[in-house]
């Protein structure tokens, strides 16, 4: 799923551009906007967890860049989303 703006209030779902081993998400029968909302909300919400725990937020980065290499070494065929600026 594609998260556009900033952690926390400000941060919105893209579930038109959003897609599942190439198949957009809305296409998938057995998620609704009800489950759809659910992962949106634990995915902003994260950014609480990751303060309060660590301080800031760039642990969460440097996480999802240490699984993104973990997936490459050990080719773990994981399909993740990246962008670069």
């Amino acid at each position: 799923v594609y998260i556009l703006g900033e952690h926390g209030e400000s941060q919105f779902p893209a579930w038109s551009l959003s897609t599942i081993a190439g198949i957009p998400i809305l296409e998938y029968p057995q998620l609704n906007h009800k489950i759809l909302n659910e992962f949106f909300l634990q995915a902003r919400d994260q950014v609480y967890k990751i303060i309060k725990c660590k301080g800031s937020t760039y642990y969460g980065v440097a996480s999802c860049v240490a699984s993104m290499c973990e997936n490459i070494l050990f080719d773990q065929k994981a399909i993740v989303p990246l962008s670069c600026y």
